[in-house]
């Protein structure tokens, strides 16, 4: 079992019953980390395809990729990955893939059973992201 340390804020939101949680907090607070942790938790849970969305691909694979799920699942756990799609393949079929909404049009037509969507304040056009394209993919 993985174990990821979540402090009690932390903690506290990735146990949290709502269907839809929003963060607002500042920097260091850890909402990457939570966002990985969550998505990760859910996807060992129960099968389907989760996305972590991010402002541009640069970030997603910043943040998520390179200082995240390449240190955070344990290679027994994987089945493929792919760096270019940004994409893990869990052994149990669940895939999660870090996304980006710079063309919000690739965001759309897919179902989803999670999504994390991170650095929000930075997305252009939120709303319509959201209305159009995310919201309907849950």
């Amino acid at each position: 079992m993985l174990q990821i340390k979540l402090h009690p804020s932390q903690y506290q939101i990735a146990t949290d019953n709502h269907r839809f949680r929003v963060v607002c907090a500042g920097r260091r607070f850890g909402k990457s980390v939570l966002a990985r942790a969550v998505i990760l938790d859910w996807a060992t849970k129960k099968q389907g395809l989760y996305w972590i969305v991010s402002p541009t691909r640069i970030m997603a694979k910043d943040i998520h990729w390179k200082q995240g799920y390449n240190l955070e699942i344990p290679p027994s756990w994987i089945e493929k990955k792919n760096e270019v799609d940004l994409e893990i393949t869990l052994k149990n079929g669940s895939r999660i893939a870090l996304k980006s909404a710079e063309n919000p049009d690739r965001l759309r037509g897919v179902g989803l059973s999670g999504l994390v969507v991170d650095e929000v304040a930075f997305l252009r056009d939120w709303k319509q992201i959201w209305d159009e394209a995310l919201r309907p993919a849950l």
